[in-house]
């Protein structure tokens, strides 16, 4: 079993893509771009683990314009893992960048 403190690890994502010299609003930019990614991810697999009655009341919530806590809070009580899901998926999606990063240097 994974040590929680050892899970809760922060990623360096400029760091892990060598673009620590990047100016501070392309960081801005491409953080915002990763984050909508992540989320489109994590939204597809959590789906997943959602009855039909559950995945309502998210679309509802998200409608209603609910705050991220509280959706986040919804989906952790229906998903247990879903801290280990978005650094998967965030993993996943270094992993990609990463390739695509190297074309440009």
């Amino acid at each position: 079993m994974q040590d929680t403190k050892q899970r809760k690890q922060k990623i360096d994502i400029f760091k892990e893509l060598e673009l620590e010299d990047l100016p501070l609003e392309k960081k801005k930019e491409l953080v915002a771009k990763i984050f909508r990614a992540v989320h489109i991810k994590m939204i597809e697999r959590v789906l997943d683990f959602l009855t039909e009655e559950e995945q309502t009341e998210l679309d509802k919530m998200r409608q209603e314009g609910r705050n991220a806590e509280e959706v986040e809070n919804f989906l952790k009580s229906k998903v247990p893992n879903l801290e280990v899901i978005a650094e998967a998926e965030l993993r996943a999606l270094l992993v990609t960048l990463k390739k695509e990063v190297r074309k440009f240097k």
